[in-house]
């Protein structure tokens, strides 16, 4: 089964994606697909590799976290860090407001906003 699909770069994405098409001697379409088949097989495998190493911890009792989430000690930092570039002292009290709750929301936030942006771009 066939699925077209319409993609829309960036002037900086499509130059850096045609170039490197251009390097591998493949069609464009070609190098787009292909480049986005193996990421999804690279996830796909990555899915079953934790699942695995998940069902392996299980079995050992060990806790198990996934790569890519924050464990509490990293959480503590970035709050610390975030804390610092605002020009506030990180203290107990800073702690106990949900400081972390309000980074995510503002990195949420921000990232909507370029994704807006981008697309808004895009269609111009």
């Amino acid at each position: 089964m066939a699925l077209d699909v319409v993609v829309c770069f960036t002037a900086d994405e499509h130059a850096a994606v045609a170039e490197h098409a251009d390097a591998l001697e493949i069609p464009l379409d070609a190098y787009v697909r292909q480049s986005t088949a193996r990421r999804a097989k690279d996830w796909q495998l990555k899915q079953q590799l934790l699942a695995q190493a998940a069902q392996q911890r299980d079995r050992s009792g060990e806790p198990f976290v996934i790569p890519g989430t924050l464990i509490d000690e990293e959480k503590e930092a970035r709050a610390r860090e975030a804390a610092r570039e605002c020009g506030i002292e990180y203290t107990d009290e800073v702690r106990g407001i949900a400081l972390w709750g309000k980074i995510q929301a503002l990195h949420s936030d921000l990232a909507t906003r370029n994704e807006t942006a981008r697309q808004q771009q895009d269609r111009h």
